[in-house]
């Protein structure tokens, strides 16, 4: 039997969110549930059963969002593009969604897996110059292919067992993060608090600089060194799959001043702010000024002892006070530079990298697998709806 095609307006009501006003209170924390991009997971398909914040039936009523329908598919349409949940409450949404409620030709599980394989492609049809936003009208256009529903059905059954796979090997770099943190608290203490009393100081002082990315959008070409966004910033590592290159040209041009150099941190400063990642690759490639471009003094303090610093619960807390925002939540550079950020002894540094090391290399014969399986596991999507696989 031969698949059709339909947009997804045809086959889905496309809903838009909104947030009510922050500066009144009877607005907020009520019986409604309420999502923002924030809520949402870059490596899977989240099914929501709850959100962190609530509005009240005045907020709703206050402003353009609306309560969506069990099963219904989030996928998030700006800062970043590509995050897709299902939600199993109803609830509403802010304003960087375009949620699909499906109609009775399509499965919601078949929309989401779609929806999840092609990111990149959606990412790619976002407009605008501060940040990237896939418009209503033109997600309403977009195609999707549209086998029988038991097709559909068994489709989704498929990818949803083979993610699930996946997602126990990222579990298990997720408590061996967590066991990194542990040793972290256990050796220094917390960042704020700072219970051991370690000499503080800010940020911009134990670097040798700390700028960001290109404030202009670049000249893109169609193959080349890879152009990041925040969204690349996935997981503890930098994701180099993209759409957008650059040329070698541009590159030099972007990245005279401010080589990318092994032993930098890359920081993200806007949406999915407060994540870090070390540059341990001499690979090519450029970022956009939502990413802050960090170059530790080796002769003050450590990379990845640094590293491991800002991604602690204690200056994720600093960062989150200094985010501004409503829509979409920034940390300025200033900000960021202001960190304040303790330094224990050389040696005391040296012994927690040490201990790191052991856990990395653990990590990265899992990472390895993950990425085999990651690599799978999208093929898997792409054949599934080429109509490859065999479903009988």
């Amino acid at each position: 039997m031969s698949w059709t095609v339909a947009k997804l307006g045809e086959v889905c009501k496309i809903v838009s969110g909104s947030t009510p006003s922050r500066v009144k209170p009877e607005l907020w924390d009520g019986g409604v549930f309420w999502i923002t991009p924030k809520d949402l997971d870059e490596s899977r398909i989240l099914e929501l059963y709850e959100s962190p914040e609530t509005i009240s039936d005045k907020g709703l009523a206050s402003c353009s969002t609306q309560i969506l329908p069990v099963d219904s598919v989030l996928f998030s349409s700006r800062a970043p593009i590509g995050l897709v949940a299902i939600n199993k409450v109803p609830l509403c949404t802010n304003q960087g969604f375009k949620s699909l409620v499906p109609g009775e030709k399509i499965h919601y599980k078949y929309l989401a897996y779609w929806l999840k394989a092609h990111k990149l492609q959606l990412q790619a049809m976002g407009n605008g110059a501060t940040f990237k936003e896939l418009s209503k009208s033109i997600f309403e256009k977009v195609e999707i292919p549209l086998p029988p529903l038991p097709i559909q059905k068994k489709i989704a059954a498929v990818l949803e067992k083979a993610d699930e796979l996946r997602r126990k090997r990222e579990e298990q770099i997720k408590r061996l993060d967590d066991l990194l943190q542990a040793t972290f608290l256990d050796m220094f203490g917390d960042p704020v608090t700072n219970p051991k009393g370690w000499m503080k100081y800010n940020l911009e002082s134990l670097c040798c600089k700390v700028t960001d990315g290109t404030h202009q959008p670049p000249k893109f070409v169609s193959e080349g060194i890879p152009f990041l966004f925040v969204s690349n910033i996935v997981n503890g590592f930098i994701d180099f799959e993209t759409e957008k290159f650059i040329s070698e040209t541009t590159f030099y041009e972007l990245t005279s001043r401010t080589p990318i150099e092994v032993g930098d941190i890359l920081y993200s400063t806007v949406g999915s702010y407060g994540k870090a990642v070390l540059v341990d690759t001499t690979k090519k490639f450029s970022f956009q000024r939502h990413i802050a471009h960090i170059k530790p003094d080796p002769q003050k303090i450590q990379p990845e002892f640094l590293l491991a610093q800002l991604n602690s619960d204690g200056v994720k807390r600093q960062a989150d006070s200094l985010a501004r925002g409503i829509a979409q939540k920034t940390l300025n550079l200033r900000e960021l530079k202001g960190f304040e950020i303790f330094l224990p002894p050389h040696e005391k540094q040296i012994e927690f990298i040490k201990w790191k090391k052991k856990i990395d290399d653990v990590t990265s014969v899992i990472k390895g697998s993950c990425g085999d399986n990651q690599t799978l596991f999208n093929s898997l999507m792409q054949r599934a709806f080429k109509g490859e696989l065999d479903l009988v």
